[in-house]
């Protein structure tokens, strides 16, 4: 009766253990997939690779149609609207240019000088922005029209420095935006940058002879500077 008592006792505790057994070897089998996963995770938005160019890419193009849809939403008929929308226009069509030839892994030279070309004209944007802010806006639009405009702006400024990092690791001879190189006409003799490019806002706006309904200091907002 003991030895039957031990035996059972002892396949109980063999099959204690292969459970155990099992358990680890599929726990490390597990943690080498994700493992696995995660390092090509990694390797898909490392930092000097044409994976995290085109993932910038992608955040430029957002935020430039966020850009231009708030003018349109909150300063058409302003005095400074048809300035402020045509480098709008262009920030999105340049960004989505850039997005393009980054997915393609295309020519890093033509992509550094399209990057070039958008940190000039965002820098732009950035100072109508304050020239809208110091001549004023409705209440109701002050938020889109000047605050959110400068938050997309200082978002894309960043990224496009991130661009600029990126491309120096990719190519050595690469140069620093600020070294503004000059630009080959036969990359930019065409009319549009992205032949994909669709203009969202077709129509040219006239400015309203009276976008400020009211002058009263409680529907203006005058001289706010980031």
């Amino acid at each position: 009766m003991r030895n039957s008592k031990a035996v059972y006792q002892g396949a109980l505790l063999s099959m204690g253990f292969c459970l155990i057994a099992a358990m680890a070897t599929n726990v490390e089998a597990q943690g080498k997939m994700n493992r696995g996963k995660d390092l090509r995770q990694e390797d898909r938005a490392r930092p000097g690779t044409w994976d995290h160019v085109d993932e910038l890419a992608v955040d430029l193009a957002n935020l430039a149609q966020d850009l231009h849809d708030e003018v349109h939403v909150h300063l058409e008929g302003h005095q400074y609207f048809r300035h402020i929308d045509g480098h709008a226009e262009k920030i999105e069509e340049l960004s989505e240019h850039i997005h393009d030839l980054a997915h393609e892994g295309g020519n890093i030279r033509h992509l550094r000088e399209d990057v070039i070309e958008l940190d000039e004209e965002v820098h732009h944007a950035d100072g109508v922005i304050t020239d809208i802010a110091r001549k004023g806006v409705r209440a109701r639009d002050f938020d889109g029209g000047v605050r959110q405009t400068r938050r997309i702006v200082d978002a894309m400024i960043a990224i496009l420095h991130h661009l600029e990092e990126d491309l120096t690791e990719m190519d050595p001879s690469y140069r620093n935006a600020r070294y503004r190189p000059d630009v080959d006409d036969h990359l930019h003799n065409h009319r549009r940058p992205s032949e994909e490019y669709h203009d969202r806002y077709p129509s040219r706006y006239d400015s309203r002879d009276r976008y400020y309904y009211n002058r009263s200091p409680g529907h203006m907002h005058h001289n706010h500077i980031r």
